[in-house]
């Protein structure tokens, strides 16, 4: 194993990986772990060295690295939080085999800590590589326990920024039935009336520098006072480009603004020349809704963006996203997602509203929700969408069949 640095990013170099291997399982849940505690960072696995041979990994093995699963293994082994990760695969320099990229996002509450011991049997007695209730993180080559310095620096980060987001979060959360005044409370102390003071806020720092964007739990906070919220078309740009970076929210904001033509690919394409480094979930957002909304033109401009692009997950977005048919056949088995014992497709409206705001304060809650609250999410925006454009609902359906697309497509300018 060997790391080397891109910019401010940790990139952790595996030559080889077996899957079948406890030592390696363990291994890997123990450096993704602390790679997420340190700031978050990628694993190429295949890659001898900096520039060096490429060999890497047979199908087999490279079936391995589903990003759910691997998502799933690693949340098995730490408490509390979620870690986020996306993986993606290169040609190799060998024919048949990949290289597999393990992009690793930092927690939203650091430091992830392991829930149980991360050990296995040997001829000469169990090995172990983490033990329970111990913080690891990355010191700069090496991976080691975290000291006093470390947790010192979570707790700092904490106090300016995860108090004021809680509060607000709690304030707003406590003020959520009809009728009720929505307010924030501020570090400060100050109490503002709506949740446009937060973007208020980060509206100034985006006109400042781009690449500021909305957090996972900012889009939360409006996620859950989105029916209070009136804002002009420059403040939905930023919270589509941020929603386009966590997508859990994605599809309730594109319900409410609905794009024209023009305007989404001006979005996806300021989305893929963008320079923020939080991007992993943006390639497969780019790719649904040029898929989704954009007339056969605008979609190929889209997708030949992305595969022109220095950042790999992009490219990788391009050669995997870029039949159509394919996205368009993923995005209408959405629909079948099981809400209250029965597919999404099925389910009363306001049954789909009462357990989108469920999923949003689980997710915001004082416990972490699990992951299956925020994966579901995501699809009872998109169902909700479709229920209130249903020409979009009814287009879909017939182009996932194999049917001709229809006007949905191309006529919204």
């Amino acid at each position: 194993m060997a790391d080397v640095g891109r910019g401010n990013r940790t990139v952790m170099l595996y030559p080889r990986f077996d899957p079948g291997n406890p030592a390696d399982r363990l291994g890997l849940v123990r450096e993704v772990v602390a790679l997420a505690n340190s700031g978050g960072g990628e694993i190429l696995f295949g890659v001898e060295s900096p520039g060096g041979d490429r060999p890497g990994l047979d199908r087999a093995t490279g079936a391995f690295f589903d990003a759910e699963s691997l998502s799933d293994l690693i949340d098995g082994s730490v408490a509390p939080g979620h870690v986020a990760i996306s993986t993606g695969s290169a040609q190799a320099d060998r024919p048949g085999r990949h290289v597999i990229s393990v992009v690793v996002d930092p927690p939203e509450k650091p430091p992830l800590v392991f829930s149980k011991e991360g050990r296995y049997p040997t001829e000469a007695g169990e090995v172990t590589i983490f033990q329970r209730n111990t913080v690891v993180t990355r010191h700069g080559a090496r991976t080691g326990l975290a000291t006093g310095a470390d947790h010192r620096r979570w707790i700092d980060a904490a106090v300016r920024g995860e108090r004021q987001r809680m509060l607000q979060v709690l304030t707003l959360a406590s003020s959520l039935p009809p009728g009720a005044s929505l307010s924030i409370v501020h570090e400060a102390g100050e109490v503002s009336s709506e949740p446009r003071a937060l973007l208020d806020r980060a509206v100034r720092s985006w006109r400042a520098d781009p690449s500021k964007l909305l957090g996972r739990q900012d889009l939360l906070v409006l996620f859950l006072a989105r029916k209070a919220l009136t804002l002009d078309d420059p403040t939905w740009d930023l919270v589509l480009h941020s929603a386009l970076r966590r997508r859990a929210t994605l599809w309730f904001w594109v319900d409410r603004v609905f794009p024209e033509p023009a305007r989404t690919e001006r979005l996806l394409l300021e989305a893929v020349a963008g320079s923020d480094r939080d991007r992993s979930d943006a390639a497969s957002s780019i790719v649904d809704l040029a898929a989704l909304l954009l007339d056969s033109p605008r979609h190929a401009k889209v997708v030949a963006a992305l595969a022109s692009s220095h950042y790999r997950h992009f490219r990788d977005a391009a050669e995997g996203g870029g039949d159509r048919q394919v996205v368009l056949e993923r995005l209408v088995r959405l629909r079948d997602r099981q809400v209250n014992g029965g597919p999404l497709r099925r389910a009363r409206e306001h049954e789909i509203e009462e357990v989108a705001d469920e999923l949003g304060r689980a997710l915001l809650g004082p416990v972490p929700a699990n992951t299956a609250a925020n994966r579901l999410l995501g699809p009872v925006g998109f169902e909700l969408m479709l229920r209130h454009h249903r020409e979009l609902g009814t287009a879909l359906e017939i182009a996932a069949a194999g049917g001709e697309q229809t006007s949905i497509f191309v006529d919204r300018d």
